[in-house]
């Protein structure tokens, strides 16, 4: 299956991969649209969002995919349900986590075991570049790696350049970058 956001519609696009054909859409709250999407290991899909004016803190909503709709809490274990309409959403390999990076130097990690959002932090500066869910333990936004407690544990080294993308394939981590002076 295939979700698909499109940005001005409060509909998600549903596409069975096996039979290439479109299924029913997911329609969202009114006046939000859907921008990034993961699926959790327990069948959680979350998807951060925006509002119709594009700039006001928005709601990370939980979609359901049997009945075709998303809706939103007012929390997300123990914070108010209002996120950078910016944020990504990206889960672990295992899928057992789901981290959000937000430029505005937010971070939040989402536990698919106790469905909610367990820990985030606010970083002095914003965050750019890449994002990665490596680990259950270990993510990546820019160039700073983070913990599950959301700590900065360290730094990778762009030799002055900018993350452009990050993965994990076969185990390892994957970056490319942007030389020195060239944009993403």
């Amino acid at each position: 299956m295939l979700l698909v956001t499109n940005d001005n519609s409060q509909l998600i696009n549903v596409f069975d991969l096996n039979s290439l054909k479109p299924l029913d859409p997911v329609s969202l709250p009114p006046g939000l649209y859907a921008r990034s999407i993961a699926l959790s290991n327990y069948s959680k899909v979350l998807a951060t969002t925006r509002g119709a004016n594009g700039s006001s803190p928005s709601p990370v909503v939980g979609i359901n995919l049997a009945f075709g709709f998303a809706s939103a809490a007012p929390s997300i274990g123990i914070y108010t349900n209002l996120v950078d309409p910016r944020g990504a959403l990206v889960a672990s390999p295992t899928g057992r986590s789901i981290f959000m990076p937000m430029p505005d130097g937010n971070v939040a990690l989402y536990d698919a075991q106790v469905d909610a959002f367990i820990s985030s932090r606010k970083y002095a500066s914003p965050l750019s570049g890449a994002y990665a869910a490596l680990s259950d333990g270990l993510f990546l936004a820019g160039n700073h790696v983070f913990n599950s407690a959301m700590v900065e544990v360290g730094e990778v080294d762009l030799l002055g350049g900018e993350s452009s993308g990050a993965t994990v394939v076969d185990g390892r981590g994957l970056l490319s970058g942007t030389p020195p002076g060239e944009a993403a």
